[in-house]
Order: C-alpha cells, then sequence, then structure tokens
C-alpha cells in the first residue's frame, strides 16, 4: 500500500535529517511531505537536498489543523504520521502492509528510546511505556500513526484538543466502528534536545497519568493543558546591564544559558520555546533545535518583547513563562511548579534570594494587558505596585539562586554544572 508520510517540523535541522535517512531504504513509490510551522534554523535546506520530499508550509494554527491541511495533499491509501528525530526500523513498511490487510483502520507502532546514556534505564522505560500504551490504547502524541486516508476523511481527521491527540483521534475511529490495532513494529526517537537535563521517568509518568486519567473520564488535565498551551521565555544576561566579568566568570555565564536554555527546549508542555538575548549571546546559541530565536537584537528591549507578546497572542498562547538565564535553581520540577501553583493567580513571581529582582515570572491571561506594553524591567516592587494599582493578586514563591558574584561562578564547578576548574 502506498503511504502518504507527513513529518511534522519546528526548527529541527537534525532530527529532520535521521527521519529522511531511515526512511531512504524502504521509500518506495511513498510521498514524503514535510509540514514546516515556522522553522528559521535551515529545516527547509534538509528537507529540499531530497528531489522526494514535498515541502508544505503549514503557517499558523494548531498542530492537528496544520497535519489536517497537509493531509490534504496527499493520495496514498494509508498516512503515516513521524516526529522529526523519529527512525522507523527497517521493515516497517512490510510490517505496515501485514496489518492493514487485515482490515485494520489505524495503528501504531512502538515507540523506544534511541541513543540512551544507559541501556539499562532505557530498557526499562520501554517495558513501561510499552505496558502503558496497552494500558491507554497507543501513544499521546501525534508519531509513529498509521491510518486510512478513507477513515481519516471520514471522521474528519484530527480535531484541535489541547492534549493527547491521538487518544482523541483512536476514540473517534473506533466510536464510529472502526478499528485500532498496534503494530508489531518499532519506531526509534531520539532523545529530545536537552534531555540530558530532564527526568525521563518523570515524563513518563506524567504522560501517563495524564492519559489514564482522559482514557478514564474524557476529560484534560487542566494544569497539564495550561502549560501545553503556553511560551517558555529565556531572557539572556545581556538584554539588561550586567557588571564587566573576568574570563573564568564570562565562561561560567555562557554555560549557565546553554545549560537554561537546554532545560526549556526539553521542558515538557510549552507549546513554544523563544530565546531573547543581546548581539553576543544571539550569535553564542545560533539556531537551536525546536527554539524561536527572537530578532532584531539592534530593535530596543521593549519593542522586541511588545513585538513577541503580541505575536504570541495571535498564535492563542495562554500563558507565558519567561526565565532569566542567570537563574541556577529553575529546575524541570521547579518550572512545573511554578506553572502549576498559579492556579487562578495572574502571575508568580519568582524572586532572587535578596527579593529585590525577579528570576523567574509565570504570567496567566488575565494579568496579560499589565503586560502586553510592559517594558521588561528587573524590580519586583514596580511589578507589585502595578497589580496593585490594577486591583489583581499576585504570588510570590521560594526565592532561587543566581549567578551574581565570583563565588557563585566556582560554585558551579563543584555542582558538576561546567568541566572546567577554576583558577
Amino acid at each position: 500500500m502506498k503511504c502518504s508520510i507527513y513529518i511534522p517540523v519546528f526548527n529541527e535541522r537534525e532530527g529532520l535529517r535521521r527521519t529522511l535517512r531511515a526512511l531512504i531504504p524502504e521509500k518506495g513509490n511513498h510521498e514524503v511531505f514535510v509540514v514546516d510551522r515556522g522553522s528559521q534554523d535551515g529545516t527547509e535546506e534538509v528537507a529540499k537536498a531530497h528531489d522526494w520530499v514535498q515541502w508544505v508550509a503549514s503557517g499558523k494554527g494548531t498542530l492537528a489543523e496544520s497535519l489536517n491541511q497537509a493531509a490534504e495533499k496527499g493520495d496514498g491509501d494509508l498516512l503515516l504520521f513521524l516526529q522529526a528525530g523519529a527512525a522507523p526500523v527497517r521493515g516497517w513498511s512490510e510490517a505496515v502492509d501485514k496489518v492493514f490487510s487485515q482490515d485494520a483502520d489505524a495503528g501504531h507502532f512502538q515507540l523506544v528510546e534511541a541513543d540512551p546514556s544507559s541501556k539499562l534505564a532505557a530498557g526499562l522505560r520501554k517495558l513501561a511505556l510499552k505496558a502503558g500504551q496497552q494500558l491507554i490504547g497507543g501513544p499521546a502524541g501525534l508519531s509513529g500513526l498509521v491510518v486510512k486516508r478513507s477513515t481519516f476523511n471520514e471522521v474528519h481527521g484530527f480535531i484541535p484538543v489541547p492534549d493527547f491527540e491521538w487518544l482523541a483521534f483512536a476514540n473517534r475511529i473506533k466510536e464510529a466502528g472502526g478499528k485500532v490495532v498496534p503494530i508489531p513494529h518499532d519506531v526509534q526517537r531520539a532523545p529530545l534536545p536537552g534531555s540530558r537535563q530532564s527526568d525521563p521517568w518523570e515524563d513518563l509518568i506524567d504522560d501517563l497519568r495524564a492519559a489514564w486519567r482522559y482514557r478514564k473520564t474524557d476529560s484534560f488535565d487542566p494544569v497539564r493543558c495550561r502549560r501545553k498551551s503556553s511560551a517558555a521565555i529565556l531572557l539572556a544576561h545581556d538584554l539588561f546591564d550586567e557588571p564587566e566579568a573576568d574570563e573564568y566568570f564570562a565562561y561560567a555565564r555562557e554555560a549557565l544559558l546553554t545549560f537554561n536554555l537546554e532545560r526549556l527546549q526539553s521542558y515538557r508542555g510549552a507549546h513554544k520555546v523563544v530565546f531573547m538575548g543581546g548581539n553576543d549571546t544571539t550569535k553564542f546559541v545560533g539556531q537551536p533545535s525546536g527554539v524561536q530565536v527572537c530578532p532584531h537584537v539592534r530593535t530596543g528591549l521593549a519593542k522586541r518583547y511588545q513585538n513577541l507578546f503580541q505575536q504570541l497572542e495571535t498564535d492563542g498562547i495562554d500563558g507565558m513563562l519567561l526565565v532569566r538565564s542567570i537563574a541556577k535553581d529553575i529546575t524541570h520540577a521547579r518550572l512545573k511548579q511554578i506553572s502549576e501553583q498559579s492556579g487562578d493567580t495572574p502571575c508568580t513571581i519568582v524572586p532572587d534570594a535578596e527579593g529585590k529582582e525577579w528570576l523567574a515570572l509565570w504570567i496567566n491571561t488575565p494579568a496579560f494587558d499589565l503586560f502586553r506594553n510592559w517594558e521588561p524591567d528587573l524590580s519586583i516592587a514596580k511589578l507589585e505596585s502595578a497589580f496593585f494599582d490594577a486591583g489583581l493578586g499576585l504570588n510570590m514563591t521560594d526565592p532561587v539562586a543566581r549567578l551574581k558574584t565570583h563565588h557563585d561562578a566556582r560554585a558551579m564547578y563543584y555542582a558538576g554544572m561546567v568541566d572546567r576548574i577554576p583558577a
């Protein structure tokens, strides 16, 4: 059977290269569509280097809407959806033919972790993931999924749900009398960029717990959905006035910037990750995978921020998480805590140890009016005054450490965050 293969991408040049390379041996008469969602890192050049790949610029909208639009362009009997970085193991085409020759309407591959740092841990996670997928009826996301085109059209494609697109899609197929089955074949997925900063067990448990709740109650976890519809923004140190630093302090500052960028890259739930820096840090980070680098470094900070805010509002963002690159204690657990702690509070502030400057801000939609024309300022006192004048409440959470002194820089070495020995 002919497959129309759809690969959604956003600044995922290297992941796309891996996926396309894996498809070559069994490309046959299958057609491949790369569905771009605004890449700026050369992803398009990677796709167009293969004359058998069709490039689809999806414009704005949810992932579900982008894939629905792209699906109209193919004519394959089957639709196969893959994330950039996912690599079907040899024999995938034969496995698909075998399953769909037995009257299946849709199916899902077994997703496994590739290139693990620990084979034992990866093996255990594979078993846990396999058991979890059997319990909830397949993977939560849109990767490694195959569906008949006739079935896809019958249920009118994906619906723009806030989470678990595949589970919602599979439910609709079953409600229409269709048959959804596992495909006994693996798709290897590369670790997410920045995943060395994440906790894969916690990520797996979070996915399975929320998916099980959705499967049993047909309702979404509101806290998780709020995270998934938010934007995480890393603000580099050279956006603000910073004291001159000696060579080792500058090295530690760049290392911490990289560390925090990786944390946000692999932060589970953020719909979009944005980096905003000055000329030096923008050159330093380049174009990280899955990250939008805010351009126009010669434009004033206030104007750049306002342009970004307007764009995110247009994209339908419901929350914003701003993190300063000099924050040392902003872990994945802390990022989740900030977003979950907010509840109905319009803003949560994470201060530094002195309580005078913020190191992270979580902003909910009720506070968007205050931040629409905000001139980014580090003062907590000014934020508190603005919220008081607007009659809005805010939440102050526990302070975290920041990179501020040469002692802080040396402490990064002893904490294992940098390899270079202090002078």
